[in-house]
């Protein structure tokens, strides 16, 4: 881990930024960031804007194919790497300038910034997100619109920010409230290190250890990390913020029980418009209720509810969501066409502004609240990030043996949203010789591989020839039973309901692999989080990928289990496992500071 203070920051950024300006970066030039979680991030992005350009996050475990179109795209005039994460960028359109290859040259430049070029209309960052034409797109947003996000929170929420944890990957917009609303307020950032984030113990220990004020998480995560948080050990924390997914109640009251001194937000928006739109504080009423409120607009934000006939729809009456305001985004780079469908004037103001269309069908209740229905299209969220299924498809399609490909997403029961491909393959090819898995990890992020896999002789079909998508058969997660000869007594029997929970199956079986159930690294992460919480036991997160056939799994839990937790202990605990108060522990120290490093 390393400390940095903001002098020392802000002077290596200088530097870079110098660096930067000699190698033709200006205003609207955009620079890559392909790195790890570190503090060379932060450095590497101030410095990117200092030099008046503009930067693009990419997460070095994207697959070379989709790195290579990021980098294609936007044209970037470098990419800011390292001797270590320069790995995946082999082969790369744009100059490399490697923070540890290139110290010397960037040591030298001066410690003062770079004249300032940059307007409030040029760009300062673009985000690719999933594309409907079967590549990802990539969001403009200017300076103008980072700087209305950002005053926004510093003017919604009412607690400054003393210590922010960074868990968004610099790859998902909900990074960049995390990073500037904290150097805006002069708070210290804690970035921990890849490993560390996934590990909810460890970062509960982070929570304590390091006095962090505020959190922003997927809903899913943070319904796996609040399970190992108490009051005493959080007492530090002021808010808690989920995003990027749907909220539902059950988080609300399980957040209400354990943590009521903590304020709880669900905030909304697309990157289209500056990471966020509206906001809603969660009540102690919202545990009980249908649906949790995506709130009302932001400062600076305005939100209009559009019936199909193009009329405001009245409070109760579904429609979909316009967001306008100070964060509407420049549009996608290189696509006129897509920007000219989804951005257009606001009809309903009076100073030329526009709206953005985002796709959500939704509803104002009678407070003013905006109630999520879901979606107009069959773009989904999977992980908090925005899945096109055409995208998946077409990268399907590139397969030699398959002829026709529909991917669509399933979320049963409260279950987490999973994709599902639908494969009619050529003549004479078996599924053998698919090799899918391969295939789509060289074009796609792991979060966009489907689930599972169904084959059908032929895709079903509406009158008109298109593909008829209700009528796809549903997928199951039946397994072949094996012999009843596994692991037995309260570890399995516990292991065995922890599995059944977060995997919502109905059988685990011994040999059962985690992964092939539809597990993911989300899903083992709730996993290690429940066997923390019931068993106030230390297990890495590692251990679910290193074990992840059920009896290996049930193995490696039995090692870590203390001695003295006897079976009828466990058994008594199988009875308790929705409400099992144990808490996590915490003395347990990482490598300073905590695994991550700090701002």
């Amino acid at each position: 881990g390393k400390n940095i203070f903001y002098r020392e920051l802000i002077t290596r950024a200088n530097r870079l930024a110098h660096h930067l300006v000699n190698l033709g970066v200006g205003p609207d030039v955009p620079v890559a960031v392909a790195l790890g979680p570190s503090v060379d991030i932060v450095v590497a992005i101030l410095a990117i804007l200092k030099a008046n350009g503009a930067y693009v996050p990419i997460d070095p475990s994207y697959p070379a194919a989709r790195i290579k179109h990021i980098l294609a795209d936007s044209n970037a005039a470098a990419v800011i790497t390292t001797r270590e994460a320069s790995a995946v960028l082999r082969g790369a359109s744009s100059p490399l300038v490697s923070l540890d290859d290139d110290a010397a040259t960037i040591e030298a430049m001066p410690a003062t910034p770079p004249a300032v070029r940059a307007k409030p209309q040029n760009l300062a960052y673009l985000i690719y997100t999933s594309g409907s034409t079967g590549a990802p797109k990539g969001v403009m947003v200017s300076h103008s619109n980072a700087v209305a996000s950002i005053m926004a929170r510093r003017q919604y929420y009412a607690a400054p920010v003393e210590a922010y944890l960074l868990l968004s990957s610099i790859a998902f917009d909900s990074s960049v409230a995390g990073l500037f609303w904290t150097l805006f307020d002069g708070g210290r950032l804690c970035i921990p290190s890849e490993k560390t984030r996934r590990d909810p113990g460890a970062l509960a220990r982070i929570i304590e250890e390091q006095e962090i004020s505020h959190v922003l998480c997927l809903p899913s995560f943070y319904s796996a990390l609040s399970l190992l948080l108490t009051p005493s050990h959080s007492a530090s924390l002021e808010c808690v913020i989920v995003a990027g997914e749907e909220c539902k109640p059950e988080l609300a009251a399980q957040h209400i029980e354990r943590l009521p001194q903590v304020a709880l937000f669900n905030e909304y928006g697309p990157t289209e418009c500056s990471v966020w739109s509206s906001a809603h504080r969660i009540a102690s009423d919202d545990g009980a209720s249908r649906s949790i409120s995506i709130g009302r607009p932001i400062p600076g934000a305005e939100a209009f509810v559009i019936s199909a006939s193009g009329v405001l729809a009245p409070p109760g009456v579904p429609g979909e969501l316009f967001v306008g305001g100070e964060g509407v985004a420049r549009g996608y780079r290189g696509h006129p066409d897509l920007t000219a469908d989804r951005f257009m004037p606001n009809p309903f103001g009076q100073d030329g502004g526009r709206l953005y269309r985002t796709g959500d069908r939704v509803r104002l209740r009678d407070d003013g609240g905006i109630e999520f229905l879901g979606r107009i299209d069959n773009q989904v969220k999977i992980r908090g990030f925005r899945v096109e299924p055409s995208e998946i498809e077409e990268a399907l399609l590139r397969h030699l043996s398959v002829r026709e490909a529909v991917v669509i997403a399933s979320g049963e029961s409260g279950a987490a949203t999973k994709l599902f491909a639908y494969l009619v393959l050529d003549a004479g090819c078996e599924w053998s010789d698919l090799d899918l898995e391969r295939h789509l990890s060289g074009r796609l992020p792991e979060y966009m591989i489907p689930t599972k896999v169904v084959l059908l002789d032929a895709l079903p079909r509406l009158p008109n020839g298109k593909i008829d998508r209700s009528a796809l058969p549903a997928p199951t997660s039946a397994t072949i039973a094996t012999p009843n000869d596994g692991p037995s007594g309260a570890v399995a029997a516990l292991m065995k309901e922890i599995w059944r929970e977060v995997l919502s199956l109905e059988q685990i079986h011994d040999d059962d692999d985690f992964f092939e159930l539809g597990g993911n690294s989300l899903s083992a992460i709730q996993v290690i989080a429940r066997v923390q919480q019931v068993l106030g036991q230390e297990m890495p997160v590692a251990s679910i990928f290193e074990a992840a056939v059920f009896r290996d799994f049930v193995r490696a839990v039995e090692s870590e289990v203390n001695a003295e937790l006897m079976d009828d202990d466990l058994r008594a605990l199988l009875d308790e496992i929705e409400s099992a108060e144990e808490s996590c522990a915490v003395d347990m120290i990482l490598a300073a500071p905590l695994g991550g490093t700090h701002v």
